[in-house]
């Protein structure tokens, strides 16, 4: 009995299987990669309707973890708050009120520390 036979179906069925496996993983990874489109396309369709929500504009907005709005704190961050009726425009607010004059400020002391550094530079080049 000879073994030609049945090497070349096991040749065959290799051949078969490793077909499989490729059409098996590109498979794979096409799902993979559409399951990502949809996750990101549904993230993205979430963040557009979080933006809708006025409350960090509102002028009952606290900005405090504790109580986020004075009117309806239940409400506040959350969807709810798109069609709030006590919504009202609140005038803008700087996020750090004393920064400029923080930064106006300290400019002006480096820039004194810089000019004493150069006038005990120039003294000590001079003697």
């Amino acid at each position: 009995m000879s073994l030609y036979p049945l090497a070349l179906w096991l040749a065959y069925t290799m051949r078969f299987i490793c077909f499989i496996c490729f059409i098996c993983t590109w498979a794979m990874i096409i799902f993979a990669i559409s399951r990502l489109a949809q996750t990101v396309k549904a993230g993205w369709a979430h963040l557009v309707y979080l933006h809708q929500v006025p409350c960090s504009r509102c002028q009952y907005f606290t900005q405090s973890y504790h109580l986020k709005c004075t009117v309806h704190p239940c409400k506040a961050l959350t969807g709810d708050a798109i069609d709030c009726l006590d919504f009202e425009e609140a005038e803008p607010r700087l996020m750090y009120p004393n920064l400029a004059h923080y930064l106006v400020e300290s400019a002006k002391k480096w820039e004194n520390k810089i000019y004493k550094n150069h006038e005990e530079l120039d003294k000590f080049n001079r003697s």
